[in-house]
């Protein structure tokens, strides 16, 4: 999933840093586990860890500059273990856009 938001890299990336451990899912908080710059200046990955019971769902958000100067934000989660996830990823993804489209709507 691909968002496009009107704001510049810093403020998107502390934005979804402080919105991380707002999150849970079945009562446990979301974690920040990974958080590295590519290139600093136009590209950042954050990895988070999304505790859903017994097992644990590796969320990735990709926030990236575009020539526009507007902040475009990917964001992807993967089970660590099983084949069927019964649409728990997908929620994952729905529950951080969500967040942030508040954060970031005009």
């Amino acid at each position: 999933k691909t968002r496009v938001y009107d704001s510049d890299l810093n403020s998107v990336v502390k934005v979804i840093r402080e919105t991380i451990p707002l999150l849970s899912t079945y009562g446990s908080s979301w974690k920040t586990v990974e958080f590295k710059d590519e290139d600093s200046l136009t590209t950042t990955k954050i990895g988070v860890e999304v505790p859903v019971v017994a097992f644990t769902d590796d969320l990735t958000v990709t926030i990236e500059e575009l020539e526009s100067g507007d902040i475009q934000v990917n964001v992807r989660s993967q089970s660590r273990v099983g084949k069927s996830d019964f649409g728990e990823n997908a929620r994952h993804v729905r529950k951080l856009l969500k967040a942030l489209d508040e954060k970031f709507s005009k």
